[in-house]
């Protein structure tokens, strides 16, 4: 008797992921396999190529200090997962020292002074009422003092 075949047909499954690590001339490499079974196999490859392109999104902007009236804006690229430069569409620019923004008090910041301000206003507000009734109570009870006294002298 003759030798039944095991598998009629094979399969191998290609899995290409991202590697931006890899040199632009550098071949891909197999990052690891896996035998499935006797007829299927997984084979997962890491190449450049397996990378999309850099979009707007992925990179961020640098503006450098106004240094005599001019300051470099770059485009730094943010996101190591695509292909494209580091550094996209250097540009000169005029500035002025005051429109400088590289230093801004955080939202967070303003609102906690601006409350911590307004309760120290609202309890100056108490603190100087209170004053003034103790003041009030106070003359009372002196002058109501200085009447006893008189009485009793008389």
């Amino acid at each position: 008797m003759g030798t039944t075949p095991v598998c009629t047909q094979s399969v191998v499954k290609l899995y290409f992921t991202c590697e931006t690590q890899l040199a632009p001339d550098e071949d891909p490499r197999v990052s690891h396999g896996v035998v499935l079974s006797e007829c299927a196999s997984e084979v997962h490859v890491a190449t450049r190529s397996a990378c999309g392109f850099c979009s707007e999104s992925d990179y961020g902007i640098l503006r450098t200090p106004c240094v005599d009236g001019k300051r470099n804006i770059s485009f730094i690229k943010a996101n190591s997962d695509c292909l494209g430069d580091l550094v996209k569409n250097s540009t000169l620019q005029s500035c002025s020292v005051d429109d400088d923004d590289n230093y801004h008090v955080p939202l967070v910041v303003f609102l906690v002074i601006l409350a911590a301000v307004l309760i120290l206003l609202i309890l100056n507000i108490i603190f100087w009422w209170r004053n003034r009734q103790l003041k009030n109570e106070y003359y009372k009870l002196t002058s109501n003092a200085e009447k006893n006294e008189d009485l009793l002298n008389r």
